[in-house]
Order: structure tokens, then sequence, then C-alpha cells
């Protein structure tokens, strides 16, 4: 049976040289954590966010399409194919990356299940606050204002790249130490 990544898997474990300070939150998709490493010759540790996802998310997903009839090949490649949107995803990220208002990722991996069918995905990325967080239940003019224009700014590159968001939403505003907010979730 293939392992379903959370928080018992990863808490206080390493990720390559990073090491996994905390969990940030759970989704449908996986898990976000703090991650961080200690940079010889600084004093304070680099931080980053990693975002896990297991594809298929269960055994059970795998034995649903078992039981309608799919073969073990189609079903290999039906996650193979999620797995190319990820990275598909990735790509635009990286494409983008720079901008004040997007998020950015500065890496991704993804190793093979045992069993042959799917992967565990990790993207490493700024760590940010989500908005929920920032904004609270009092809502500032002045803050909402430049909510509205770095979103604009953001949708603007996006724009200029060809690419359309679909999903603007708060969950996918998170905001920055300097306090930029910023568009993510590109999928």
């Amino acid at each position: 049976m293939k392992k379903v990544i959370g928080m018992e898997n990863m808490d206080n474990s390493t990720w390559f040289d990073w090491t996994v300070t905390k969990r940030l939150g759970q989704g449908s998709y996986g898990a976000v954590y703090q991650i961080e490493r200690k940079i010889p010759g600084k004093k304070d540790a680099e931080k980053a966010a990693l975002k896990v996802m297991s594809i298929p998310k269960s055994n059970e997903d795998i034995e649903d399409l078992e039981n309608q009839g799919y073969d073990r090949e189609t079903i290999s490649t039906y996650y193979r194919k999620q797995l190319d949107e990820i990275i598909r995803e990735y790509s635009i990220m990286l494409d983008l990356k720079g901008h004040t208002n997007i998020i950015y990722c500065d890496e991704v991996k993804w190793t093979p299940h045992e069993d042959g069918i799917g992967w565990d995905v990790y993207i490493r990325m700024e760590l940010l606050s989500p908005l929920r967080d920032v904004a609270g239940r009092v809502y500032d003019e002045k803050k909402v204002v430049r909510l509205g224009i770095d979103i604009c700014r953001a949708l603007s590159r996006c724009q200029q790249n060809g690419i359309i968001h679909r999903d603007v939403k708060p969950q996918n505003i998170l905001v920055s130490s300097s306090g930029d907010y910023k568009l993510g979730d590109f999928g």
C-alpha cells in the first residue's frame, strides 16, 4: 500500500537539505509545510513553503478506476497526465517569476510511487501568509485598494503572457512580509 503524504510523514523530517518545521495548511490537493535550512555564515535560517501532493491521493482512487474496468497502464497514463498538468503549472509560474504580485516557485521534484502508479510531488515556493490571516475582520480602505491594485497588476502580467487565471479568490491570494498581495494557484 502506498503512503499518503501527511503531517505524520513530514513533521520534523528532512526534504533534501530542508527541515520541515510545521504544517501550514491542508486541502484536497495535499498539504503545505514551512521548511527551513541553515546557510553557513548566515544568522537566520532560510525559510520557504513546500507544497506536497500525492497523485493519486489514495489507493481507493486506483481501486475505483480498476472497478470501472481500467487496466494498470490506462490508470498510470491517467495519473501521468495529472503530473504533467502540475509541471505545466510550475512552468507557468517560472515564466511569471520575478513579478512582485505573483507567487514564485523555486523548485519542483516528483518521485514515483513504489507500486508504479502515481507520484509524490514537491513544489518549493516562497513563504507567504494567507490573506485571511492578514486581513482580519476589519477592512481598511487603503489595504483593500492596495489589494485590488496588486491583483490587477498580477492579472495584467498574466494577460501579457497569454494566461487566463480563472480562479481569483481569497484562498489564492497570499501576502508577503512586505505587505505585497500575491496571486497564486495557476492550475
